[in-house]
């Protein structure tokens, strides 16, 4: 799990653009150890933002897993990281999607 502490929400936002193929990994990792550990749901990162006083849990349940893999593929394709579309498609076989 990711765990950190920002000042705002817009450096959230800037964070989460600038690591998005990292937190795409973070994402399936969850819906993979999801299924394997028969889990309803995981979290994925936890977000403090300092100035606003807010803590953001970042979860993925168990009936968003086909939306995240799609989101996920749909990035690495656009990125041509095509070594994580496989293991993605991978992950989507074992969890029966």
């Amino acid at each position: 799990m990711l765990e950190i502490q920002l000042q705002n929400s817009s450096e959230a936002e800037e964070y989460l653009r600038d690591n998005k193929s990292k937190f795409f990994i973070l994402l399936v990792d969850a819906v993979e150890d999801s299924y394997d550990y028969d889990l309803e749901s995981l979290l994925v990162a936890r977000i403090e933002l300092v100035e606003e006083s807010i803590n953001m849990d970042i979860t993925v349940d168990k009936e968003n897993w086909g939306v995240t893999l799609d989101l996920a593929i749909e990035h690495y394709t656009e990125t041509e990281e095509f070594e994580q579309c496989i293991r993605i498609n991978e992950v989507r076989d074992k969890v029966g999607l």
